[in-house]
């Protein structure tokens, strides 16, 4: 009796179906893992709208360099930026909505305490640069020269970045920020004390 070798081909009455390799079901299960979570992410994820010049008035992008990136979230309206760079630091310009100061701590961004909020996830960071930054661990006083009686604002230090464009901002919970101008010192909305 001889065996005869296996065909090198599946039968001609067997459909023919594509097998998949662990790698490539790995793969595509990867990728349907990540369009999901886009997909998700795009619905629940809060718009984003530019404002012009004071905080808390809302306007649609304009053809100039806006001031700040507002995050509008169920819990309140956040405002993110500008920055500036400041006597050798980058100072960057976080308020939030008096209804949405939890926003400030319970996503981790800051700590509060009894004297205000102290930086904690909050990281800056730009892709043009090349840099993400940490907030300095010694945080100078800082005021705000237009105050927002509709707003709790705050401001982190990082250290100093050259050049002027755009920085972006990992905001815990809500996750990066695009398109937060760097201003000159001269149009910060605040100085240090």
């Amino acid at each position: 009796m001889s065996i005869a070798p296996p065909p090198d081909g599946p039968p001609a009455s067997a459909p023919s179906r594509p097998r998949l390799s662990r790698r490539r079901l790995g793969l595509l299960a990867a990728a349907v893992a990540v369009a999901g979570a886009i997909g998700t992410a795009a619905r629940h994820r809060p718009r984003t709208r530019h404002e012009p010049s004071a905080p808390g008035t809302l306007a649609q992008p304009t053809p100039t360099a806006p001031e700040s990136s507002t995050q509008e979230h169920p819990a309140g309206e956040l405002i993110i930026g500008p920055a500036s760079v400041i006597g050798g630091m980058t100072v960057l310009r976080v308020a939030a909505s008096r209804p949405g100061t939890d926003l400030l701590t319970h996503t981790g961004a800051f700590r509060g305490d009894s004297t205000g909020y102290t930086p904690d996830g909050i990281r800056l960071l730009s892709l043009q640069r090349g840099i993400a930054l940490r907030p300095l661990s010694e945080q100078p006083a800082i005021s705000d020269t237009r105050p927002d009686a509709n707003f709790n604002t705050t401001f982190v230090a990082f250290d100093g970045i050259e050049g002027d464009g755009e920085v972006e901002v990992k905001f815990p919970g809500l996750g990066l920020i695009g398109s937060v101008p760097v201003v000159a010192s001269s149009r910060a909305p605040f100085r240090i004390a």
